[in-house]
């Protein structure tokens, strides 16, 4: 780039100074000098025309690759490279025109074409290395690509006013066969995907007839895309052959009397070896048009299997397959979304954020205990000012209270940058950082309908914190202290320790122990009845009992009423945490992608290190065994693969995530985005849980050795009996 850059610099600089002089076109002769001379005026209308043509294929040519947007793929590079080879071509001649000129000219004039020339070469480099790196980007991107939820085109795409058949059918015998390839997902398909039940689709997805279209389609889909851009060479090829015979038609109109033998005889080879290249290039291009024809059958015949498959099945199946397939290629995130609306659509029953009583006058003022939550929305104005100041570390409620954290700022920024909401607290991260939260909040729903809110007027990274006694602590901890007994020995233990780290004198609270009412829903086993300590998978949390069919059938079940009344379902008892993890994998297969490991300890939730310790997991090994800790296992999560650009919202997240090391490598043309390294499998379900709770879609825990990946399974076997 910093070589194509400095050539169109040079030839900006060649332009700027040839602007500054006064230079006659070529071919067109000024008449106040024929007058002058005596001599009559005549016009060169071949001239003229070439005069009109050289302004005009810059511009056409512009206008073409202005025409891109979006990222790169293998068809617009393609393309783009056929754009500045033609470019090239264009330069081309006009140098070889003004070559031309410069034997017809007197002096005078041969200072102003010289110039011209020098400019073109210029250009000349500029447009084959452009064509060379954006042909190199194709071929690295050919068969790296992948259908995305863009419109596909037609093979049969309007170019210049005619189409793929119409050109076939100039060659002799050549038959018409209009095949129209136009797909995407129409409103009417996303209804039918919204009406889905996620069980429905599951099983849809299971079936190997339903498996086999969607590979068919698939398949006919990339061969639409190889055929248009297989289409488009041959468009150029013949564009090419059209400008190969116009500079014949050029060379053969020079009037011989002005040659000399040397002249003549150079002229005559030219005019054969252009002659050769244009029979390579119609062989060429009857080659082009013969794929391309041999695609769009091959395209139209895997679309008729395609179709009949349909047609075997019933008129219910047939639509199923049809939008669920179309949904998948061009719209995953309306899948997605349909697969969690068992959780998403449920109401939670809980008191809503009081938005008003709360006075703008005394907002900052904190209680000791937090008897009822306090935030304002503020219609876009800002509290906060350079005379009523963001209060900066404030003594926060004893107890658990949750906030909104609204950025994080190494600058100081004004005071009144966030409008909309209050109250607004300040707090120093170290290394220079500073955060800023929004809110106190006695319970987590209630802070993350505030979350909702603050995001919808434009702060799109907020997210929960919570913190206990003043001090913050991870999502996972808050979540210990909420549910069932919430604040068992290891939570509290781990607060103390953290508290004791910061120098802090303030009394920890345990929360009191609080019974809730057993689930009695004829599907699942309360796991308070449920003795001594197992592993199970976590499969989701709702307002109400829910039926067999919403959990994708899963046996056997287990549940639990939580302190704030919802009920939390698991699936399975596992003595090992490789057996439990054996079974998350096939469940999120199934269908549940958020499904993760939990642990219980006679009917308490407690950590996964807690149970492994009690399961005699943990136990030292003997003085002939490697310590685990001297393993050279790392456990990392993982954010996200993907075989394109990252989605934007993904990308802020992940930009957001750059200060706590998230690193990325490439395998398998897929690019990996991991964070985080610990030498417990347990640390990094904490970091999982909070990639999760800060809008990752889809984090989990995975397993290297040596910077290299790992089966986790494996890893963790090798953990536990070392």
């Amino acid at each position: 780039f910093a070589s194509l850059y400095a050539i169109e610099s040079a030839s900006l600089q060649g332009t700027e100074v040839i602007a500054a002089e006064k230079v006659e076109p070529v071919g067109i002769v000024n008449s106040e000098r024929l007058e002058s001379e005596g001599i009559a005026e005549v016009t060169d209308v071949d001239g003229a025309e070439f005069i009109a043509e050289s302004t005009i294929y810059k511009d056409q040519h512009e206008a073409e690759l202005a025409s891109f947007s979006g990222k790169d793929t293998y068809e617009s590079t393609t393309l783009k490279a056929a754009i500045h080879a033609d470019w090239a071509k264009d330069i081309e001649e006009e140098i070889t025109l003004k070559k031309a000129d410069l034997s017809i000219v007197n002096d005078a004039e041969k200072k102003g074409i010289e110039n011209d020339i020098a400019i073109l070469e210029y250009s000349l480099l500029e447009q084959e290395e452009f064509a060379s790196f954006y042909a190199f980007q194709s071929t690295s991107l050919k068969g790296a690509e992948v259908i995305t939820a863009e419109k596909v085109e037609p093979v049969v795409t309007n170019v210049n006013n005619g189409t793929i058949n119409k050109e076939l059918n100039s060659e002799p015998g050549a038959k018409e066969s209009a095949v129209e390839f136009i797909e995407e997902l129409t409103l009417a398909d996303k209804e039918v995907i919204s009406e889905l039940e996620p069980t429905t689709i599951t099983t849809v997805k299971k079936e190997a007839s339903y498996i086999e279209y969607a590979a068919l389609k698939k398949q006919k889909r990339r061969l639409v895309k190889e055929a248009k851009v297989e289409y488009v060479k041959s468009k150029q090829v013949e564009k090419e052959i059209d400008r190969q015979k116009q500079l014949i038609g050029s060379l053969n109109s020079i009037d011989e009397t002005t040659e000399t033998e040397v002249q003549k005889t150079d002229r005559v080879l030219e005019i054969e070896k252009i002659e050769t290249t244009i029979s390579g290039n119609e062989i060429k291009l009857i080659a082009l048009r013969k794929r391309v024809k041999e695609m769009q059958d091959s395209a139209q015949n895997l679309n008729k299997q395609a179709d009949a498959i349909l047609a075997n099945t019933n008129e219910a199946t047939a639509k199923n397959y049809a939008v669920i397939e179309k949904a998948e290629t061009f719209d995953s995130n309306l899948i997605a979304k349909v697969m969690r609306k068992s959780i998403d659509s449920i109401e939670i029953k809980e008191p809503t954020v009081n938005t008003t009583r709360a006075s703008l006058a005394n907002i900052d003022n904190i209680p000791t205990v937090l008897k009822e939550s306090i935030f304002v929305m503020n219609k876009n104005t800002a509290v906060y000012n350079e005379s009523k100041r963001i209060p900066v570390s404030p003594k926060l409620p004893e107890g658990l209270v949750f906030k909104v954290q609204i950025g994080a700022f190494r600058n100081p920024i004004p005071q009144s940058h966030f409008r909309g909401f209050a109250p607004i607290m300040a707090e120093n991260a170290g290394k220079g950082i500073t955060r800023y939260t929004a809110g106190l909040f006695k319970t987590f729903n209630m802070a993350n309908e505030a979350k909702g809110s603050i995001r919808s007027i434009g702060y799109s990274d907020a997210f929960v914190v919570a913190f206990f006694n003043g001090k913050r602590i991870n999502m996972t901890q808050a979540r210990e202290m909420l549910n069932g007994g919430a604040a068992n020995e290891e939570s509290i233990t781990n607060i103390k320790k953290a508290n004791n780290t910061q120098n802090t004198s303030a009394p920890i609270t345990p929360t009191i122990l609080v019974v809730t009412k057993e689930v009695k829903d004829g599907i699942s086993k309360d796991v308070r009845n449920i003795e001594g300590v197992f592993f199970t998978i976590q499969v989701g949390v709702y307002s109400k009992e829910v039926t067999i069919g919403q959990l994708n059938n899963l046996s056997p079940l287990n549940s639990e009423r939580t302190v704030s009344g919802l009920i939390r379902y698991t699936s399975g008892m596992f003595t090992t945490l490789e057996e439990a993890n054996v079974v998350k994998e096939r469940i999120r297969a199934d269908g549940i992608t958020d499904a993760f490991v939990v642990a219980y300890s006679n009917g308490v939730k407690t950590t996964i290190a807690a149970a492994k310790t009690k399961l005699e997991l943990n136990a030292l090994a003997p003085s002939n065994k490697v310590p685990a800790e001297n393993l050279t296992i790392k456990f990392k999560v993982q954010l996200g693969e993907y075989t394109s650009d990252v989605p934007v919202d993904e990308a802020g997240l992940f930009l957001k995530l750059t200060s706590r090391g998230i690193k990325n490598y490439i395998e398998d043309d897929k690019t990996i985005y991991i964070i985080g390294s610990f030498n417990t499998y347990s640390s990094a379900i904490d970091l999982q849980i909070e990639m999760k709770e800060m809008g990752v879609r889809n984090p989990k825990v995975v397993a290297f050795e040596k910077s290299k990946a790992i089966d986790l399974n494996e890893a963790l076997k090798r953990i536990e009996n070392k």
